[in-house]
């Protein structure tokens, strides 16, 4: 059987590439919003390093079962790391925070539930790329939308800046908007 496919090359690409953005980032800007950006990049390489490692043919049933369990630790948290990173660097008012917490506290009690068949069910074998297929259970429905529901009001408030800015930092939230847009699209064809 093949064992490494495109799909999970190119999510290891994306993981260590995000990663190692993130590490320049930080390195570079030494402020909380490079720390956001950091930490947000280091929840989508998460994601992307443990996707790749399920849809590697080498798994068993059970094994693959925990890699996809773990590359949804990163999953719930991207979400409420995009606002939070959105938050920062826009400096949104206090009066927005609420949403930021929300976001925070639905990721904090997801996470210990993704480990149940709740959240993703047993997989199933698949026939096509890879060995195995996880089937969403009714909590990943849950974290779908909240996924969604985040990414759209972070890019709301981008976008509503990107509005009222000139010069500078108007090109900096333009290609912050179309950069991290490409990446969202990319990633929501794996829901």
């Amino acid at each position: 059987k093949q064992q490494m496919n495109i799909f999970n090359l190119s999510l290891l690409s994306f993981a260590f590439g995000t990663f190692l953005i993130g590490l320049l980032v930080f390195l570079r800007r030494q402020d909380v919003v490079g720390r956001k950006w950091f930490l947000f990049s280091i929840t989508a390489s998460i994601w992307g390093f443990f996707e790749a490692l399920w849809m590697n043919n080498l798994w068993d049933r059970n094994t693959s079962l925990v890699w996809m369990r773990m590359c949804h630790v990163g999953a719930i948290f991207i979400p409420s790391a995009w606002l939070d990173f959105i938050h920062c660097f826009l400096d949104l008012k206090a009066r927005k925070q609420r949403v930021l917490y929300a976001a925070y506290i639905f990721a904090f009690m997801l996470a210990p539930l993704q480990l149940s068949d709740l959240f993703l069910r047993p997989p199933r074998a698949y026939k096509y790329f890879f060995n195995y297929y996880a089937t969403a259970g009714p909590l990943y429905h849950i974290f779908t939308l909240l996924f969604f529901v985040c990414v759209i009001y972070g890019f709301i408030e981008t976008i509503r800046e990107f509005q009222l800015t000139t010069g500078a930092r108007r090109e900096q939230i333009k290609y912050l908007i179309w950069g991290t847009g490409i990446g969202f699209f990319g990633g929501s064809l794996t829901f």
